[in-house]
């Protein structure tokens, strides 16, 4: 459904009356019930599939020859690249032919959709088009359950319905551009209602970019998404558009003048420093999306408490030895699960889902502000290839809160769309916060030594190997300690302008955990 092509997506809420509301409302609903109809019949098929003696060996012979395949590609052994490949072409077209035999292909899914949707009333709500793009969209998620090792398909429940629907034609969702008489307007079986525009509000001309490309024609399709916005139903459509994503002026000019430059970042848990040739900055996350965390906490275990209470049977308290203490926590009974809700829990639920809402909006908003920022300081850009998952076992909630790897895939995302490089560092052989230019020596340090101290004064340790990966050489493996020095008088100035800004103007708006370290002194390194 999805064309490979460089698209954008953009996004409307539609003023939508009551009606039209309800009319989508049975749609979700009517969907849900064919996506899992849907879904049923392949994981059937698929487990059938999985019970045929042919089966077993083929995979057992393609996992053996996958696992090659990686090791000879990192060693980059290209001889015995191609002569694997030659070898595992035969198998993956035996196991092809053997899921055509078994009608599971997309295609198959798509003709059994539908005698479901045309043989009963989910002909009147749900149109042939709509009823493919689910039949693909069961199809996605069992393709993905074969090959690329995630879990079985979950069914859709009433708790978690469909809610959106997409189709590979815009004819069927159609966004209709406005005139003199009427406005631009979403028109979907039936549906004819007004989109909300910023009109006058559009100071940066991107909305007016935007619906110029709709005007052209360069919609590839539609999407309609139902949403709960402050207890409330809304409705929203999402155009898919062929080509690069329209800019606002004021970053084409910050990149304009950013040609030619390096700019490096060093992100944490909680925080970001940037380095680039003209100045460094040292940036936490808003202090809206702290906030907002810790009311999601507290609402979520007030919510714990009450299903608590109200399934006493379904819980036990059991001690846990936590380092010298032992500390008794309540745990669910295996195979338990609770059936009482009252009104009260569903309005703590509800307010937790508009903060999960609230939260994403935050956080995504301000990942687009830092990779502005960074896009206007150069239009080379290179960090440590980090392990978030290594992070989240001792910083789960701060990571959850904070998604540094979603801010480095916008950094990515926009870094390609401006015609910018982006380089990851080889965080092994560079090791660069041990690293220290001016001795020529690597220093072991722990997680709690948040300054390094560089010819005879301390630096905040995310800020220097943002200087060091802004010094790093072409490989990518070795800081370049010739730069480093040539360098380091204006760089001492940028870092320590950078860590004053923070202490003295930005703690009102920015949060910096602990693991800043602005909260704590300099701590001497130890000698490995």
């Amino acid at each position: 459904m999805k064309d490979k092509k460089t698209v954008y997506v953009t996004e409307f809420s539609v003023r939508a009356s009551s009606q039209d509301l309800s009319k989508v409302k049975v749609r979700m609903q009517l969907a849900t019930k064919l996506y899992n109809s849907i879904l049923g019949v392949g994981l059937k098929r698929l487990d059938v599939m999985r019970k045929d003696p042919s089966y077993s060996p083929l995979m057992d012979g393609l996992r053996v020859i996958n696992k090659s395949l990686k090791l000879a590609e990192k060693k980059g052994e290209k001889k015995k690249i191609s002569a694997l490949k030659k070898e595992k072409k035969p198998i993956s077209g035996e196991l092809n032919a053997l899921r055509k035999s078994y009608l599971l292909t997309k295609y198959d899914l798509i003709k059994s959709v539908t005698p479901m949707r045309v043989n009963c009333y989910f002909n009147q709500h749900i149109s042939s088009k709509v009823a493919q793009g689910l039949a693909t969209r069961a199809w996605d998620a069992i393709e993905r359950h074969m090959f690329s090792g995630f879990g079985r398909p979950r069914f859709k429940s009433k708790h978690r319905p469909v809610r959106s629907l997409e189709v590979n034609a815009h004819e069927s969702i159609m966004v209709k551009m406005g005139s003199t008489k009427k406005p631009t307007r979403l028109i979907w079986q039936g549906i004819e209602a007004p989109l909300n525009l910023l009109a006058d509000r559009d100071t940066d001309g991107y909305q007016g970019n935007v619906l110029s490309d709709i005007q052209s024609n360069k919609i590839k399709y539609n999407r309609v998404i139902l949403r709960t916005v402050k207890g409330k139903e809304r409705l929203y459509v999402q155009s898919v558009i062929s080509g690069l994503a329209p800019q606002k002026q004021k970053h084409l000019d910050g990149q304009a003048k950013a040609k030619g430059r390096r700019v490096a970042f060093d992100i944490g848990v909680n925080s970001i420093a940037i380095y680039s040739e003209t100045e460094a900055k040292l940036l936490g996350f808003v202090a809206d999306i702290k906030k907002l965390d810790g009311k999601l906490a507290k609402l979520q275990r007030k919510s714990a408490r009450i299903q608590r209470l109200l399934n006493a049977d379904n819980y036990q308290r059991v001690a846990k030895v936590r380092g010298r203490k032992t500390v008794h926590i309540w745990q669910r009974k295996k195979g338990t699960r609770d059936t009482v809700k009252s009104n009260h829990w569903h309005k703590i639920n509800s307010q937790i889902v508009e903060l999960h809402r609230l939260l994403a909006a935050k956080r995504k908003q301000y990942h687009d502000i830092i990779a502005n920022d960074i896009l206007a300081l150069g239009d080379e850009i290179v960090t440590e290839k980090v392990s978030v998952k290594g992070w989240q076992k001792m910083f789960g909630k701060s990571i959850n809160a904070f998604a540094p790897s979603g801010l480095i895939t916008t950094i990515k995302r926009k870094a390609e769309n401006a015609d910018a490089k982006f380089e990851f560092i080889n965080t092994v052989k560079a090791r660069l916060s041990q690293y220290n230019h001016e001795t020529d020596q690597y220093i072991k340090k722990s997680l709690s030594a948040r300054w390094t101290k560089v010819d005879g004064e301390w630096y905040q340790r995310d800020l220097y190997s943002a200087y060091l990966a802004w010094c790093i050489c072409d490989s990518r493996l070795t800081v370049e300690r010739t730069k480093a020095i040539t360098h380091w008088s204006s760089a001492r100035q940028h870092l320590d302008a950078a860590a004053q800004h923070v202490t003295q103007h930005a703690n009102r708006t920015e949060f910096f955990g602990s693991s800043a370290g602005l909260q704590r002194p300099p701590v001497e390194p130890v000698a490995a």
